[in-house]
């Protein structure tokens, strides 16, 4: 049988401490489990210390009891959620994996569910969900073109960050926008609908903008290769 392992998060210093002085985890009773999992992952934030955001630490369940907040943490007795029910998660001696798991890509990090082999395999959140390293792809194409191009370009306006970009090309003749679409949040309406607003603010603002979805990047790099040449030559 495979080991289900979930991963949590580490949102703050106090939670890091509590899991490594006292040797739990608490995740609230309204997240439901259809079958309990056998380990937990941390995924520790930048909030919560990290100096590199991953997962680093992991652990086997030793037992797990149902508490209210206020029996977990009773320094906090006023707490909002005081009465709220939670899954104290005890566990067994943390180990470490062979190497910390990054989120490169950003990606929302909130109780995934993984096998153990595949999480010990990972060098990055993605791999996790089995999802191809498109940028990692994507990024070779474009370095085999021998023109500038920055990842994960940050495009600004009014003095923030308006847009992030998956890489920025830096044409004689153009800038290129290219975004890298994972199938499964680019199909999402919500987010297909926030792409169609990047692309609109970044083509008003002078931009060229390639998109290139899951299949292509992974099935027909060529094809990409080719769209990208055409961009920045383009006048």
């Amino acid at each position: 049988m495979r080991s289900a392992v979930l991963i949590g998060v580490l949102r703050s210093e106090r939670d890091r401490d509590i899991l490594l002085r006292r040797g739990w985890y608490r995740i609230p009773c309204r997240r439901r489990f259809g079958v309990f999992p056998t380990h937990l992952a941390f995924y520790r934030t930048a909030r919560g210390g990290a100096p590199i955001p991953g997962i680093a630490l992991y652990a086997r369940v030793r037992r797990i009891r149902k508490m209210r907040r206020s029996a977990l943490l009773p320094e906090e007795p006023s707490h909002p959620r005081a009465r709220d029910w939670y899954w104290k998660f005890e566990m067994e001696p943390l180990r470490r994996l062979p190497r910390i798991v990054r989120n490169l890509s950003r990606t929302r990090v909130a109780f995934i569910r993984t096998t153990l082999g595949r999480l010990r395999a990972a060098r990055e959140i993605r791999e996790i969900f089995g999802i191809p390293p498109l940028e990692e792809i994507t990024g070779r194409i474009i370095a085999g073109e021998g023109i500038p191009f920055r990842p994960q370009f940050c495009v600004m306006d009014r003095g923030r960050c308006r847009y992030r970009l998956d890489f920025a090309l830096f044409a004689p003749r153009a800038r290129v926008a290219v975004e890298c679409d994972h199938t499964r949040w680019h199909r999402l309406p919500r987010q297909r609908r926030k792409d169609r607003e990047k692309n609109r603010w970044l083509r008003a603002h002078g931009w060229r903008v390639l998109r290139f979805g899951e299949e292509e990047i992974v099935n027909r790099p060529e094809e990409v290769r080719r769209k990208i040449r055409e961009a920045i030559s383009a006048r």
